[in-house]
């Protein structure tokens, strides 16, 4: 498979030898596709038993409500796989998934580990997965701590802190642009651009675009 040595740096296939990964592919029914940008690669209400793992490109996964309000959720970047809990679970899709610029996807036909059994391949494909699955919801976890402060100034300072500690220094580049971060925090974009204006004018931080340095 071309993309052999792209899949053997991916958590996904993490321990696995190429002729492992290419035994599972096999094993998972993998397929790829191509997809242009804003295409919508998961939708709400859809029933998959695949998963899917972004070969290249960027996408983002949101909500909407009835009245076609938008929410996003979160980002998905080259590497990352998204839709597990629905093709695990084999409930309907409550979200859907777009590409941001064009797209290639690696379907996985993930229920076919519940048959399993002794395959270890297929055993460490399915710890992996669950570890994977466990670092998103931490990162959930991490967005409702943020969003649980009362104003918008402590949502931005709670999700800047974070950010600070993750990347180890009080300079760095945040993964969101303006839209998305409001969109993240649960706040109005011109709400919080107030607040950041505010910041910076209190010499607590320095922004341009999303690249941010901390002073406290």
């Amino acid at each position: 498979m071309e993309n052999i040595e792209l899949l053997r740096a991916l958590f996904l296939f993490k321990g696995l030898k190429d002729r492992q990964i290419e035994n599972a592919l096999k094993k998972l029914n993998s397929s790829e596709k191509d997809y242009r940008k804003n295409s919508l690669l998961i939708k709400k209400g859809q029933k998959t038993t695949c998963t899917g793992l972004l070969l290249d490109g960027c996408a983002t996964v949101f909500h909407e409500d009835i009245w076609g309000n938008k929410t996003t959720v979160c980002q998905i970047k080259a590497g990352q796989t998204f839709g597990e809990p629905y093709s695990a679970s084999d409930l309907p899709s409550n979200i859907y998934v777009r590409s941001d610029v064009a797209c290639k996807v690696l379907w996985l036909n993930i229920s076919k580990i519940n048959f399993a059994g002794n395959d270890s391949v297929l055993l460490m494909i399915a710890s992996n997965l669950l570890q994977e699955m466990a670092f998103k919801l931490l990162q959930r976890n991490n967005q409702l701590m943020h969003i649980s402060k009362k104003t918008t100034k402590e949502k931005i300072m709670s999700y800047l802190s974070l950010q600070a500690e993750e990347n180890k220094s009080k300079d760095f580049v945040i993964p969101l642009n303006r839209q998305q971060l409001a969109d993240y925090l649960f706040v109005e974009r011109s709400a919080m651009a107030a607040e950041l204006s505010a910041l910076k004018a209190d010499g607590k931080i320095k922004t341009r675009k999303n690249h941010f340095t901390l002073y406290p």
